[in-house]
């Protein structure tokens, strides 16, 4: 009897590992719905926490634009708007912890956005650059929620500059690479908020890529070799060292990624079809997602495989089915490089905000991995939903 059951114990702790490898094996994709009521027309996720568990975004009915934030626990919530907002609020990204959202929001004047900053319920505007009153845009965010980056805009003449806010010493613009055109946008900060990188017109009227520091202000990034002169950045890993973008090489627009000891490394385009951005970069310049052209939807980068599409890879590295789903957009990555999130499209044409977890995935040596091999296939929002459940009906017939 004792026998029996240890060997009916020892069978259960094995079916126990098994299910806890398989678990780590998989990957989920879920849509994270849209904001009640009525706004199913579209949603778009833009930022993501550190952890990947807060993400940030804006869900539609094709009428009014409202800002949400979504926790596994709680959905999606609505953040409201600035007082006298109109129709628009739109949240782009959120502080390390997931607390502080900012964006923009259409407040007391017609079509007027003001870059806005949001925590534990308040939303406050950030306000606008000396001399361009008209509009502001936040991007993104430092780790702490601190400092907020973005662009100021003003209506006739036409001029954009990059802005750089902080609670001392409020909104501050940073220049331009050209004194003749006024064009500039920050899309990316630091943890620190030290690092400010984005993109400027030049002399010539293209756009070229800089890094902003406060010792050194902004500097241009340049093109690839055999390029035209176009480049963008669009995201900087925590540190600050490594920015990644896009740029012309001799075959058209190409990935780049940035460092100050080795310049500007073109990452490839795959056949001519990388898309203009934006693009995201996991903590240690790893792993890079973004947007492909309109053939080939979203991409994800690494060293050893290069770009591949990421719905691909989902499919066949992770067995899950995305028959329902095209993937539209990338728009950012979790520090850890397994959490992806951005915006996709049904078969009726509603686009909805979506929430990747590479469940399994190691990052070694630029390129990504499972830790072990799953059979069970995603049958639902979340793959390893049906997988817990057929492994229960295991044990207990076992047990």
């Amino acid at each position: 009897m004792h026998c029996k059951k240890n060997i009916s114990f020892v069978l259960i702790l094995f079916f126990t590992f098994l299910l806890q490898a398989e678990m780590l094996a998989q990957a989920t994709f879920e849509g994270l719905g849209h904001l009640p009521p009525g706004m199913d027309v579209w949603s778009s996720a833009f930022g993501v926490s550190a952890d990947g568990l807060v993400v940030v975004g804006w869900s539609d009915d094709d009428v009014i634009t409202k800002a949400f934030r979504w926790t596994e626990l709680g959905g999606m919530e609505d953040l409201g708007g600035l007082p006298g907002t109109f129709d628009d609020t739109e949240a782009r990204s959120t502080s390390t912890d997931g607390s502080v959202v900012v964006g923009f929001s259409k407040s007391g004047h017609p079509n007027i956005p003001e870059a806005f900053r949001w925590t534990s319920g308040d939303m406050v505007g950030l306000g606008f650059l000396p001399g361009i009153n008209s509009r502001s845009y936040a991007s993104d965010v430092s780790s702490d929620g601190l400092v907020v980056v973005g662009r100021g805009q003003s209506g006739n003449p036409q001029v954009t500059e990059a802005f750089r806010w902080t609670q001392s010493g409020g909104m501050i613009g940073l220049g331009f690479l050209s004194s003749i055109i006024l064009q500039s946008e920050a899309y990316g900060v630091s943890s620190d908020g030290s690092v400010v990188v984005g993109r400027s017109r030049t002399d010539n009227n293209l756009d070229e890529a800089f890094i902003w520091t406060e010792s050194g202000g902004m500097v241009g990034l340049g093109d690839l070799p055999g390029g035209v002169g176009i480049s963008r950045a669009y995201d900087v890993t925590p540190d600050g060292l490594i920015v990644v973008g896009s740029a012309t090489g001799p075959n058209g627009l190409e990935l780049f990624r940035w460092t100050s000891a080795g310049g500007m490394e073109g990452l490839g385009n795959r056949g001519g079809t990388i898309g203009p951005g934006p693009y995201a970069v996991s903590a240690d310049g790893s792993v890079i997602v973004g947007t492909l052209d309109a053939n080939d939807s979203v991409f994800i980068y690494t060293d050893a495989d290069g770009i591949r599409n990421l719905k691909e890879v989902l499919e066949s590295d992770f067995g899950l089915d995305l028959s329902d789903w095209t993937l539209d957009y990338a728009r950012e990555i979790s520090d850890d490089g397994k959490v992806i999130v951005g915006v996709g499209r049904h078969p009726n044409g509603i686009r909805e905000a979506w929430r990747v977890i590479l469940i399994g995935s190691q990052v070694s040596n630029g390129t990504i991995r499972t830790v072990a091999t799953s059979a069970t296939q995603r049958t639902g929002w979340v793959a390893r939903c049906q997988m817990k459940t057929n492994s229960q009906s295991s044990i207990q017939q076992v047990a």
